[in-house]
């Protein structure tokens, strides 16, 4: 885009901020509270199939509270872990603070010689839309799988 020096400089900064915010709003993720209650997808029984057969699958029994001031409280189905969130761009960053098995005696004995605890690393979540998107990849005796842990918006 060449200025022209016939034009009035007002209207070159009206058709850039038509462009920023065209720009902006064409973003879905921009600007979007992501604060709420989040829950496991319901995978159907076809996808599931499909997910085995490429030697993967879905998390389950998992739910997430993103709250306004910034901590989250993170449940699986045996762990609740606590700490705080940060939004980069189309990811959600889950910075643990805290993490306990949800059954008691294991927090006190541990489960087969380990203790739940945080990693150094945050957990890392694409957002999309309503969506929160995570793959972990886990090794089981046949080798690795990947797990999708997809969490839908259910409330505010």
């Amino acid at each position: 885009y060449r200025f022209s020096h016939t034009k009035p400089v007002a209207i070159h900064l009206q058709k850039l901020l038509i462009g920023m915010i065209s720009l902006a709003l064409s973003c879905p993720a921009f600007g979007q509270d992501i604060s709420g209650s989040y829950r496991n997808k319901t995978f159907g029984l076809l996808d599931q199939g499909l997910l085995f057969l490429n030697n993967m699958d879905t998390a389950h029994g998992c739910s997430l509270d993103l709250k306004k001031d910034f901590t989250y409280t993170y449940r699986t189905c045996g762990n609740i872990e606590t700490g705080t969130w940060e939004r980069r761009g189309d990811s959600l960053l889950l910075f643990c603070k805290s993490n306990r098995y949800r059954v008691d005696s294991l927090n006190q004995s541990g489960w087969q010689g380990k203790f739940a605890g945080c990693s150094n690393k945050p957990d890392v979540f694409i957002i999309d839309q309503a969506l929160l998107k995570q793959t972990q990849t886990f090794k089981n005796g046949a080798g690795t799988m990947k797990a999708l842990n997809y969490l839908t918006k259910t409330g505010s």
